[in-house]
C-alpha cells in the first residue's frame, strides 16, 4: 500500500521484543501493561563506588559487554519475528538494524557488520549483502523504517527492520556518570538506563496475523543540537507532529526519559499539539531508557496491545530523540480483521 506522500505504508505482519521485563514480545506486552518495571543494581558501579540500578534482561553474564552482549540481546528477538515467515525460493529480504550511536564509547568497528552476521543466520530468509545498520541511537529506529518504506516501494516483497542497544557497560556508565546523566539519589534529573531487542517484519501485502501498518515516518534536525548559540525551543519534533498530523493524536509512544533537556523539549512539543487529552506514555518509565531499540521496542508493544485489544486507540505516533540532533516520528495503525 502507497501513502499519499508516495511513500510505502508497509504491513508489520510479526514482531519479536525481548527487554527487562519480558523475553518475548506478549511478554514484553503484557509487562509493560502490567507496570513490571522494576531496575536493579548490577555489577557496575559509579564514580562514588556505589552500585548502578539498571533494567537488564535476564539471562545474560555479568561480564558480557559491547558486541557480544547486542548480539546476544538480537538474535533471540529477530528468530522469534521470523518464526512465522515462510522462505521464498525468489527472494531474500535485507535486515536493517538500529545500533547505539557511533560517538559513544562502547563502538566497536565490527558493529558494522552484526547486521550482516544476524542475517546470515537466516540465510534462507535473509540478505546478508543488502543488510545495513544505521548507528545514530534513538532515531535510528525511524530511520530503518524510512529506509524499509524506499525499499519496499522500489519492489521488495518484504524488509525485517528492527534496533538493539545496551547501556550494561563499564565505558557507558562511565561516560554517564561523569555528565550526571545517570539516575541517583543526588541526581534528579537523571535516567535509568536499560537494554533491549526488537524486530518488525515489514511487508508489501497483508498476512495472517497483520495487526498494524506504517501510515507515516519522519526525520529531521534540531538545529539547537547543531548550533550552540540557536534557542532550544523544540523547533524539530514540534515540525514533525506537525507534518504527521500529531493535533489529533490520541496515544503517543515516546522516549523521553527524565533528564530536563528531553522533558523541557517535550513541554514545547505537547503545549503546541495540544496533546493533554492524549495518553502519553513514556518508554523509559517501562523498561528504563532502551537507545537505539526505543522505536522498534515501541512498534512491537504496540502490535501486542492491538493483538490483544487493550490498546488505548487505532492509532499511535512513536516519537524519538537521539542524544545529537537527529529526531524522528513515526504513526502507526491498527489493523482490523
Amino acid at each position: 500500500m502507497v501513502g499519499r506522500s508516495g511513500m510505502m505504508t508497509p504491513w508489520i505482519t510479526s514482531v519479536g521484543a525481548r527487554c527487562s521485563v519480558g523475553l518475548s514480545a506478549l511478554q514484553v506486552g503484557l509487562g509493560m501493561r502490567a507496570d513490571l518495571v522494576e531496575p536493579r543494581s548490577c555489577a557496575l558501579k559509579n564514580g562514588r563506588d556505589e552500585a548502578v540500578g539498571m533494567c537488564r534482561v535476564g539471562g545474560l553474564g555479568r561480564d558480557v559487554f559491547g558486541y557480544k552482549r547486542l548480539l546476544a540481546l538480537a538474535a533471540p528477538a529477530l528468530r522469534e519475528a521470523l518464526r512465522p515467515v515462510v522462505p521464498s525460493e525468489n527472494e531474500r529480504w535485507p535486515l536493517l538494524l538500529a545500533l547505539p550511536d557511533a560517538q559513544r564509547p562502547d563502538h566497536e568497528p565490527h558493529y558494522r557488520s552484526m547486521a550482516t552476521a544476524l542475517a546470515n543466520e537466516h540465510g534462507q530468509l535473509l540478505d546478508a549483502k543488502g543488510s545495513q545498520v544505521v548507528a545514530q541511537g534513538h532515531a535510528g529506529g525511524v530511520e530503518v523504517l524510512q529506509r524499509a518504506s524506499e525499499l519496499l516501494l522500489a519492489g521488495a516483497d518484504g524488509v525485517v527492520v528492527g534496533g538493539v542497544d545496551s547501556f550494561y557497560h563499564p565505558e557507558v556508565v562511565r561516560w554517564l556518570d561523569e555528565a550526571y546523566r545517570l539516575h541517583a539519589l543526588h541526581i534528579d534529573d537523571g535516567f535509568v538506563p536499560g537494554e533491549a531487542a526488537a524486530f518488525l517484519v515489514l511487508r508489501t501485502q497483508r498476512q495472517k496475523g497483520t495487526h498494524a501498518r506504517v501510515i507515516q515516518s519522519a526525520l529531521q534536525d534540531e538545529a539547537a543540537m547543531l548550533d550552540e548559540e540557536q534557542p532550544m525551543i523544540a523547533a524539530a519534533m514540534t515540525a514533525l507532529f506537525r507534518d504527521t498530523q500529531g493535533s489529533a493524536a490520541r496515544w503517543v509512544m515516546t522516549d523521553v526519559n527524565n533528564e530536563h533537556q528531553r522533558r523541557r523539549e517535550w513541554r514545547f512539543v505537547s503545549f503546541r499539539h495540544d496533546l493533554g487529552a492524549a495518553q502519553v506514555q513514556r518508554l523509559p518509565e517501562k523498561v528504563g531508557d532502551v537507545g537505539a531499540a526505543s522505536v522498534p521496542l515501541m512498534a512491537a508493544t504496540a502490535f501486542c496491545w492491538w493483538s490483544l485489544g487493550c490498546a488505548p486507540a487505532s492509532k499511535v505516533w512513536l516519537s524519538s530523540s537521539s542524544d545529537g540532533a537527529k529526531r524522528g516520528v513515526a504513526v502507526l495503525e491498527q489493523v482490523t480483521p
